[in-house]
């Protein structure tokens, strides 16, 4: 009959026994190896912070005369309504913040 296959964890990083046991587990019901499932589920977070991350600012468009949501496409921020870029505007008010949280206001 033999022995069943024992999980291990080979990589360098610390895990609860639960968390192993609950890991070798969803494996063994999906018929795949730790590192797999695990890369999956790492790139599934990612992408999912990457999407709170981008999630729509507000702004306020001249064009529209009103707070409107922005669009990140391709390196530009564009008005959802009226779709003007807003990029050079979004990137000094991003670079005034940078600054403007180490600098102290003049006298």
């Amino acid at each position: 009959m033999g022995r069943r296959k024992e999980f291990k964890v080979g990589k360098s990083f610390t895990l609860t026994i639960k968390t192993v046991g609950w890991i070798a587990e969803q494996c063994q019901e999906r018929n795949m190896k730790a590192s797999e499932w695990l890369e999956r589920l790492i790139c599934k977070e990612r992408d999912r912070l990457k999407a709170k991350k981008q999630q729509k600012a507000k702004f306020y468009c001249v064009q529209c005369d009103k707070n409107v949501e922005l669009n990140f496409t391709k390196d530009a921020y564009l008005c959802s309504e009226c779709n003007e870029d807003h990029t050079l505007e979004v990137k000094y008010l991003m670079q005034m913040r940078n600054h403007g949280s180490t600098q102290k206001g003049s006298t």
